[in-house]
């Protein structure tokens, strides 16, 4: 017999109790068999990279929202968030419609007061952009009584009946566990739904597994990385592997015996990922090493140890030494790679001499031996004395790699130094540091090999060979020069490796980065990385995770990479990671935008200032917005004298000349705020500026009582040289990101200048051309003020019994001196052609709406295009009935997934698909 019954909750453990018989029994009860029907516990439906937005940007630098929701212990906190004052987020899983009917919330690091103790959970089908931003919520439930608990990093997991889909959920803490005087914190959030279904079309790989190196004897552990909830299944030489239905695998113990046995795992019903194989590390194999790990502590799951059998590092050895402390002597004795005591000069036992400005955890996890590896680290803040300093080192040639994975969140450049006898036999490497929302999609390594701090690249160990013990010590210095971050760049691990040869290669160097790509719906897009070295291999990644060949991709493990039938879902950054025996390069990153044909520059400008007016005190907005700006003096009171200059196109304003007794600023009162993408455009003519600062065009301050709640600025600043330079900023999350130009500004010229932000770079360009790029993770912040202000620094004066007026802030001025020109603002991040278009306008006397570029030629969808000939094509046409229509050229293949195995097709072109045939993936082949 089977029994139905409705159940939205899920449960752990279940009780079966028979409360009668069929009886009357004089005895007992009995059953031969009972199972329990239901579908499969409930996953989480939310993914690292999903859009999620913060209650406000009220958080340190390295702790913002996007922690929340990474799939690692790094925790988000927000000082909003004290007892009974609200905070959270806004989340929207990429994988669309879910029904959730369970949540999961692990305890961070800190205080337990700060742990959440009341949460309410909203759900809503309605676009969003923010935390608050007009959207239609509806209460799914809300969460009393939260039992404390004191141990950190501790889950909970609470489930309640809900049967309706949301694309959205907004998650609040009402009140804290307290009495906290300072924020809320939480370590991750998991929003969990039951999936008895998977969408093939949705189900997809966010890292595939990767092979794994073991001691003899020991088990191996494989992690794989999916995009929604999908149910897995392992499988061992293409056999299921019973009970293996997790993201990961452990194996028995590998042996000379199995090693050669091959895993995978498969999306249920769906994609099946690559094979891989764990094999055996012989210590003995490789040159004699000293392995430091660096436990870490204070967030991000750390302290973290490594297992004395851990295999890992770029050259991969086994017998970790875990250094607990933060600075001073190591009192444990060194072991190396063999398990042996570290003995250098004449046998006297290798130590250990080091400082830093403390430690703390990077948030890559502990799952296997790397993330355990690199978890834990020592941090160097700007100025600090940081070093690290092998003693009793014997006389060769050694090799120092020092693995340098950052605290979420933070971008900062890095050097390493290897200090030499004298002075100048310092060797200094120069990097950006990869931090670990960047590390964690791809999880390989990058080294760092530039000399020049000026040209920097991105990376997360750096290697120096033909070290030279200098009276037995081998001593680096790291350090920043980076500032407004809290805890500084980071070294996780450091090898010593002795008697090591040098590689006898160069590592790979990137030539020319792939750049931002516009190119129309339905076409095709090409993104190509020109590179040097010998031996190369590519791997190319979209928002920072590997992306495999197949469907609308070709070209993943090549140089130039092919997007075809461009829809929104291709949208998104991407980058090439380059390999060679030598080491690894990734190059910048690079964001493909999808527009439709008829796409022009008007599109989505919300403000055009054009300073046209010959009198008055009000310009005119020609864009989207209705809003007016309004010219005034430095009292508060309009001014006639600022309209009318003489302008590039047209008219201009004169804020300031550096003869006048009287200052003036400009200002817009209100417009329709940069929330995602945008672009700020101006046209500028200095003689220079009176103080070391000016300020051209700002939206809300970016930095107001220690919080970050500005969206841009663009300023002109003196340089220490007493030159004029262009500095463009942005608030995203609770960092200021910025760009400083090296070169000056022409004076008493018009200059053109343009900040653009995409959703993951800051560019700023000047007469046309790049000044400089830099990266950001968070979202863009909303200002908590609605005015902008061009030309000075602004502030609203409210007296008693009368209205607010707006002044110049007497403190703080920051007054521009010159003209500006035809100011315009959209919500989206216009091209690089789109900016040089703008800036030839200019010099033609033609404003910035009568710009144009042309976009990429249309091609139909379903054409495959390759580089550099024709390929065969291959078209699908819906008949209406059911039925498919394919015509194509050359030979059909099918697969039942994207990544094969493909197999021939029998029948010629136009081939007629019946409707009663299983979905497949189809390809046309010379």
């Amino acid at each position: 017999q089977v029994l139905i019954f409705d159940n939205v909750w899920a449960f752990k453990h279940y009780r079966w109790i028979a409360v009668d018989t069929q009886g009357p029994s004089g005895c007992c009860m009995q059953i031969a068999e009972v199972e329990l029907l239901g579908g499969s516990a409930p996953k989480d439906v939310t993914s690292p990279g999903d859009a999620v937005y913060a209650s406000s940007a009220n958080s340190p630098g390295s702790e913002g929202v996007a922690n929340a929701i990474d799939g690692q212990p790094t925790k988000y906190l927000n000082f909003d968030g004290k007892n009974s004052q609200p905070s959270g987020f806004v989340v929207s899983p990429g994988i669309g419609s879910t029904t959730i009917t369970g949540v999961s919330m692990q305890t961070a690091n800190d205080a337990p007061d700060r742990d959440v103790k009341v949460v309410l959970i909203e759900g809503t089908n309605d676009a969003v952009s923010g935390w608050d931003d007009g959207a239609s919520w509806t209460e799914i439930t809300q969460i009393d009584d939260i039992p404390a608990i004191g141990d950190r990093f501790t889950t909970q997991e609470f489930y309640f009946g809900n049967d309706k889909s949301y694309t959205s959920y907004r998650w609040t803490v009402v009140d804290t566990q307290g009495p906290s005087t300072c924020c809320m914190q939480i370590a991750e959030v998991e929003f969990l739904a039951a999936t008895t279904t998977v969408d093939c079309d949705l189900a997809a790989f966010k890292r595939q597994p990767v092979d794994v190196v073991v001691l003899d004897g020991e088990p191996a552990t494989f992690l794989v990385e999916v995009n929604g909830p999908w149910p897995l299944q392992w499988h061992k030489n293409g056999e299921p592997i019973s009970g293996a239905v997790s993201t990961s695998y452990t194996t028995e113990a590998v042996n000379a015996g199995n090693a050669s046995d091959k895993y995978s795992v498969q999306i249920v019903g769906c994609e099946m990922s690559v094979e891989v194989v764990a094999s055996i590390h012989d210590p003995s194999a490789n040159p004699v090493s000293i392995g430091l790990t660096f436990n870490g502590s204070g967030a991000n799951g750390a302290p973290t140890a490594m297992n004395p059998t851990d295999v890992a590092g770029v050259q991969l050895q086994a017998y970790w030494n875990n250094i607990t402390n933060a600075s001073g002597m190591n009192n444990e004795i060194l072991l190396n790679s063999l398990g042996e005591e570290a003995l250098g000069e004449e046998d006297y036992e290798i130590t250990l001499d080091f400082a830093s400005s403390g430690n703390w955890g990077a948030g890559t996890g502990d799952a296997n031996p790397t993330q355990r590896m690199l978890n834990g680290l020592l941090h160097s803040q700007p100025d600090a004395e940081s070093y690290i300093e092998f003693q009793e080192i014997p006389d060769g040639n050694h090799t120092l790699i020092i693995h340098t994975v950052g605290i979420p969140l933070q971008f900062q450049n890095q050097f390493y130094k290897l200090v030499g006898e004298d002075e100048g036999d310092d060797r200094v490497v120069y990097t950006n540091q990869m931090n670990a929302d960047q590390y964690n999609p791809i999880q390989r390594y990058f080294r760092g090999t530039s000399t020049d701090p000026n040209n920097r690249t991105l990376s997360n160990y750096v290697r120096f060979d033909n070290v030279k013990p200098v009276e037995g010590y081998v001593r680096f210095e790291w350090g920043t020069t980076t500032t407004g971050f809290d805890r500084g760049v980071a070294v996780n691990a450091v090898q010593l490796i002795l008697n090591n040869p040098a590689l006898d290669i160069d590592p790979p160097s990137v030539t020319s980065n792939p750049v931002p790509t516009v190119a129309q719906e339905g076409s095709a897009a090409f993104l190509t990385v020109v590179a040097a070295g010998e031996g190369l291999t590519y791997q190319w990644l979209k928002n920072g995770a590997a992306i495999p060949d197949g469907g609308k991709i070709a070209g993943a493990t090549t140089d130039t990479l092919i997007i075809n039938g461009l829809s929104e879902a291709e949208e998104g950054f991407y980058s090439l990671a380059i390999f060679n025996d030598a080491g690894s390069v990734i190059t910048a990153k690079a964001k493909l935008t999808i527009v439709s044909s008829d796409a022009k520059m008007t599109d989505d400008l919300v403000v055009h200032l054009k300073f046209d007016e010959s009198s008055g005190t009000k310009a005119s907005n020609s864009g989207s917005d209705s809003y007016t700006a309004t010219l005034f003096d430095d009292y508060g009171e309009a001014n006639e004298e600022p309209v009318g200059a003489e302008g590039l196109i047209g008219k201009a304003i004169l804020i300031n000349g550096l003869d006048s007794e009287t200052y003036a600023f400009g200002l817009l009162d209100n417009f329709s705020k940069i929330t995602e993408d945008g672009t700020v455009s101006i046209w500028l003519n200095t003689p220079g500026i009176d103080a070391e600062s000016a300020l051209v065009v700002r939206n809300d301050g970016l930095a107001i009582d220690g919080a970050i709640e500005g969206t841009f600025e663009i300023e002109v600043v003196n340089n220490l040289d007493g030159e004029p330079v262009l500095v463009a900023s942005i608030g995203a999350g609770p960092n200021v990101v910025r760009i400083v130009d090296t070169e000056a500004l022409t004076l008493d010229e018009w200059n053109h200048v343009a900040l653009t932000m995409d959703g993951g770079q800051l560019r700023l360009y000047k007469n046309g051309g790049l000044v400089g790029v830099a990266d950001y993770l968070d979202r863009i912040n909303s200002a908590t003020q609605d005015w902008l202000a061009i030309g000075a620094n602004i502030t609203v004066v409210q007296e008693e019994g009368e209205d607010p007026y707006f002044v110049m802030d007497e403190a703080n001025p920051l007054n521009f001196s010159g003209s500006l020109d035809d100011l315009a603002i959209w919500h989206v991040a216009r091209s690089a052609d789109e900016i040089k278009a703008i800036y030839n306008k200019g010099l033609e006397g033609e404003d910035a709406s009568k710009a144009a570029v042309t976009i990429p030629d249309f091609v139909e969808p379903g054409e495959i295009v390759e580089p550099g000939g024709d390929a065969p094509a291959l078209s699908v046409v819906n008949n209406g009935d059911g039925t498919v229509t394919v015509t194509f050229e050359g030979t059909l293949q099918s697969a039942d997934s994207v990544n094969g195995p493909w197999s021939d097709v029998d029948g010629a072109s136009p081939l007629t698909i019946p409707a009663d045939q299983a979905a497949q993936f189809g390809r046309a082949k010379n």
